[in-house]
């Protein structure tokens, strides 16, 4: 569901919305959502732009450095051994010289920032603790990508950027269902939900919806954030619901209901295998371009050829700039299928007045900003912001009248 939220109308199912709902609704999402709140909001939105505009920024100006002084290949030659062994150990050397050199960003926007706003309860050891446990997935999960992407790049020179997109597209979806069972526990504990009527009440939602799950898990965010957060995680054998601790102790149960109503929307629209092919549609370009781009410019920059792990920078600068390119469309089209969610939701719990004032409360609770500038939301969103789904609400409370 992401960041937004309101107060709520405790019918299961109203037979009819009146036009004093929607009276009700701006009354209540307007004193919901405080100025005070609204600014800070801004202001958070702003500086975590600007920190992500400037990581990516050094990141490209590194990547340069590292290719075209010479660092790159005479990191290549101070490694011994066979060939995947080279690329291993030159992963994990520059992964682990990445983390060091972008800490202080990293200990700033995930540690200062957050404690700043009144997002983060969780001390320096904690915080310090996630982050090495998310560091250490990452290096692992790209040390796995880094073997098999130049073992195909050795092993099927014309063709290694179709295997290995296909590759991560797998990889992908292996993590995916991975994601409950093994991943998110390593960062949270889960719990199977005590409160029975909720319990029923999420199980009935989940069935109306034609979702089979393993159940209905409560996430100890508390320990850790002042944020809420509810989700479907997993695929096949492992999908369940997770709900935050916070959600459970803030939201009514009409509006956790609204909430899971809209996640069970994205199973309902198949929107997760409609990610993975945009995903795989990136991929397949993006690895083609870098192929060409290997091609083209591994002599000139006096790499040994498109193997070589010295013109890995060359790899990630395209790979990167692609992606980069690619953001706004990409989020265009999750801000679609997340405002299809919406109105599924709707469609499912019949909790307008519920789905509106979670919409509210979670905005105002997570800081998101109810209404940024048009381009930042082009550029940056990958949900309606809270203007446009209110909008979504009070249409469909109008024409249920």
């Amino acid at each position: 569901m992401n960041d937004q939220s309101t107060e709520e109308s405790r019918s299961h199912r109203p037979a009819r919305h009146s036009e004093s709902w929607i009276l009700n609704s701006e009354f209540s999402t307007r004193h919901l959502i405080s100025p005070e709140r609204r600014e800070k909001a801004r202001e958070l939105a702003r500086l975590s732009r600007r920190l992500s505009l400037l990581e990516t920024a050094a990141e490209g100006i590194l990547l340069l450095l590292f290719l075209f002084s010479g660092l790159a290949a005479g990191l290549r030659d101070l490694l011994p051994g066979a060939f995947l062994l080279r690329v291993g150990v030159f992963t994990l050397i520059t992964g682990a010289a990445y983390e060091v050199i972008f800490s202080p960003l990293s200990y700033y926007q995930g540690y200062v920032l957050p404690r700043r706003y009144g997002l983060s309860v969780q001390g320096f050891r904690g915080w310090l603790a996630d982050h090495l446990k998310g560091w250490a997935l990452g290096l692992f999960l790209g040390l796995v990508a880094g073997l098999a992407i130049y073992w195909l790049l050795a092993a099927y020179p014309a063709t290694w950027w179709l295997w290995a997109s296909l590759f991560l597209v797998l990889l992908s979806i292996l993590l995916t269902h991975l994601a409950p069972v093994l991943i998110l526990p390593l960062f949270l504990k889960l719990q199977p939900l005590t409160d029975p009527e909720l319990g029923r009440r999420l199980n009935e939602l989940a069935r109306r919806a034609g979702v089979r799950i393993k159940g209905v898990f409560v996430a100890d965010l508390s320990a850790r954030s002042t944020t809420s957060n509810a989700g479907l995680m997993g695929i096949g054998a492992t999908r369940r619901i997770v709900v935050s601790d916070t959600l459970i102790a803030q939201y009514t149960p009409d509006e956790i209901e609204a909430v899971l109503a809209h996640e069970l929307g994205h199973h309902a629209h198949r929107d997760i295998p409609r990610l993975i092919l945009v995903q795989a549609g990136l991929l397949l370009v993006s690895f083609y371009l870098a192929h060409l781009a290997l091609r083209r410019f591994s002599l000139p920059l006096g790499l040994e050829g498109p193997a070589d792990i010295a013109g890995f920078p060359l790899l990630m600068l395209v790979l990167g700039g692609l992606f980069l390119v690619a953001s706004p469309l990409v989020k265009g089209f999750s801000r679609r299928i997340e405002s299809a969610a919406d109105s599924y939701a709707l469609g499912l719990a019949r909790l307008p007045q519920a789905f509106l004032t979670a919409l509210a409360k979670l905005t105002d609770q997570n800081l998101a900003e109810a209404r940024p500038p048009r381009w930042e939301e082009w550029l940056f969103y990958d949900h309606p912001p809270f203007y446009r789904r209110k909008a979504n609400v009070e249409r469909y409370m109008a024409s249920s009248q």
